[in-house]
């Protein structure tokens, strides 16, 4: 499958998104027998299933890389070229990964993980290398929309749609926080868009208000949180210098007065934990506390990394029966360490960590410096200020191949790996063209140019 290159910012590659709509339906499709939480598995299931891995996922995996392979040869490389330290660090990430094959304590697991991120890269570098931010967040939009669609429509078939259910949470063609994170992409895609489009401004508001109410039905607390968080950065930066002041201080003023009413209401506080608790029941409001039992796998976590802190025990190696049986049993958790930074400790040390945090940390601030330029990097930064968050509890955001994870990669890559487009950027409408002091401002005066430039 060949694509052309898009050049224009109408452009939206069509057969793109249809074929990569088609690669993560049946990519994630897996994760129905996997992930369900009305579906216990032992560790050594799970070990077995995951060692055994998907037909239907390599299938797709193997389609996704290939066509990134080919793309990438038949255009030359594209437009790759690392930018500074925050390329620098991407790539040295993506090194650690594939060396830990090295002294892996699964070397299938591993292999196999590996694989996947492999094509994963391959695909997300080709990708980001032939489109703009602008129509990487138009494929968003309306793959999230279509995964969407298909997952009503596979809820309503299998009748396992069920309000009243208290534990019920919609899932459709995943997991439910898989599918918060997809209602995630499709809010800040939609809304992002909706900042700049006359013509189709109240159908993306409109879909971004769909997204909330079925990520709402997720039920997927901390999705909720990041995605409400990531959109206040977007609506700061949007701003002049000025305005941005004044919000931050009626939202900490704001924040500061809620959390003292609820400090010394208890009956707000009832309120709090209710509201918290999304629906869940006692069951839920009683997991607050613990992270909905995140804590004490942390700590089992934590203990096992310290035997192995420099290299950790190789990529993906939490899901080796050996790691499964000595950290899951004592905490009850067993499908992930529900963590991507605790995660990368255990599994590639603190050498993979400090690049992981790195990349993150050198990527927003590489786009924010952008930012003034080219109004779509608030695209960039939404998602990646949404995703860093989420990653602090949930780790297959990382790592495994959902459609939120491949579109983290297309970004770090976009930002990271390629040179700018030369196609005109929309420049942020409050700033006029050679105020550098303005510039220096509005990225807080934090970021020093000259050290992240092409």
């Amino acid at each position: 499958m060949m694509l052309k290159r898009y050049s224009t910012e109408t452009d939206i590659p069509w057969q793109l998104v249809l074929f990569l709509l088609v690669v993560f339906v049946l990519a994630t499709w897996n994760h129905l027998s996997l992930s369900d939480s009305n579906n216990v598995v032992s560790a050594d299931e799970l070990a077995e299933t995951v060692r055994n891995g998907s037909i239907q996922r390599e299938i797709a995996l193997l389609c996704l890389g290939a066509y990134g392979l080919v793309d990438l040869i038949r255009r030359r490389g594209g437009s790759i070229h690392p930018n500074g330290a925050a390329g620098v660090a991407l790539i040295c990430y993506a090194l650690w990964v594939c060396v830990s094959l090295a002294w892996t304590a699964d070397l299938q697991i591993t292999s196999r993980a590996i694989a996947r991120f492999i094509l994963m890269g391959v695909a997300a570098i080709a990708i980001a290398s032939k489109l703009t931010l602008r129509q990487l967040a138009k494929v968003a939009f309306h793959i999230s929309m279509f995964t969407l669609c298909l997952s009503v429509i596979a809820e309503l078939v299998w009748g396992s749609w069920n309000l009243a259910n208290p534990a019920w949470r919609f899932s459709g063609l995943m997991h439910p926080v898989a599918e918060g994170w997809n209602c995630a992409v499709l809010i800040i895609s939609a809304l992002h868009l909706s900042n700049s489009s006359q013509r189709f401004r109240r159908f993306y508001r409109i879909a971004a208000g769909v997204g909330f109410v079925f990520l709402a039905l997720t039920k997927s607390r901390m999705t909720l949180g990041c995605v409400v968080f990531a959109l206040f950065v977007h609506f700061l930066l949007s701003l002049t210098a000025s305005r941005r002041i004044t919000a931050v201080f009626l939202g900490l003023s704001g924040s500061g007065t809620f959390l003292a009413a609820v400090a010394i209401s208890r009956q707000l506080q009832e309120y709090v934990f209710e509201g918290a608790a999304f629906g869940r029941g006692a069951e839920g409001q009683a997991s607050i506390v613990s992270l909905t039992g995140r804590l004490p796998l942390w700590g089992e976590c934590l203990e096992y990394s310290l035997r192995h802190p420099l290299h950790g025990y190789g990529y993906n190696t939490f899901l080796s029966s050996n790691t499964l049986l000595a950290i899951s049993d004592p905490s009850g958790w067993m499908s992930s360490p529900h963590s991507a930074y605790l995660g990368t400790f255990l599994e590639l040390g603190i050498v993979g960590l400090v690049f992981l945090v790195a990349t993150i940390i050198f990527t927003i601030r590489l786009s924010l410096y952008r930012v003034v330029a080219d109004q779509d990097q608030l695209f960039c930064v939404s998602v990646l200020v949404w995703m860093s968050m989420n990653m602090a509890l949930e780790s297959f955001l990382l790592t495994d191949p959902f459609f939120s994870t491949f579109l983290g990669w297309i970004l770090l890559a976009r930002v990271n790996l390629t040179r700018r487009s030369k196609t005109p950027a929309r420049p942020a409408q409050h700033v006029t063209a050679g105020h550098k002091s303005e510039r220096n401002v509005y990225c807080g005066g934090l970021i020093p140019g000259h050290l992240f430039l092409d």
